[in-house]
């Protein structure tokens, strides 16, 4: 057994599951104040459930998007003559550079979902239909903002990936 990769696909766990619950909390909790601002609103609602979730499964997906890059850097890092708490300490402002901006970018999406939704339904009240437990307008906007992530995620990868201090290597012609 190669305790080298287990070592590392064990951390890759640890990370992934630490950081991925401790990201979809705090964007729950931003989600629910932005919802919930006056306590008029009900929190059994079925549409606001939707809305909520597809925003944290949005949040989801574009955290997922990070780990390769963060593991691809851990393994860089893993190689360099560097104390175990150097390592650590890197690769924590790595994970928390690219989380933030996983952040940053999922709020952007949901954003720009929603306000996307509302120019195209601008007879309709979106934040008023879904208080009032409109689950198809609450569905149709899911969708959208699960839609823009999925659109984006890829490229984002890619942004993530190109932040990733790789080793030149030498051209040979």
């Amino acid at each position: 057994m190669n305790t080298k990769v287990l070592f590392t696909g064990l951390i890759d766990v640890f990370i992934s599951m630490l950081f991925t619950v401790f990201v979809i909390w705090i964007s729950y909790k931003i989600i629910h104040r932005i919802i919930f601002k006056n306590n008029s609103d009900n929190p059994g609602n079925i549409s606001v459930s939707i809305l909520l979730s597809s925003i944290l499964l949005s949040m989801g997906i574009l955290i997922q998007e990070t780990a390769d890059p963060i593991m691809n850097a851990f393994r860089l890092l893993l190689s360099q003559d560097l104390s175990y708490q150097a390592i650590f300490f890197k690769l924590l402002k790595v994970m928390l550079i690219y989380l933030g901006m996983a952040m940053f970018f999922g709020f952007l999406v949901n954003t720009i979902g929603i306000f996307l939704f509302t120019i195209l339904t601008r007879n309709v009240n979106e934040w008023k239909e879904i208080r009032e437990n409109n689950t198809s307008v609450a569905l149709i906007t899911a969708v959208m903002i699960i839609v823009l992530t999925l659109a984006i995620k890829d490229g984002l990868g890619l942004i993530f990936e190109s932040w990733v201090p790789y080793p030149t290597t030498p051209r040979f012609y």
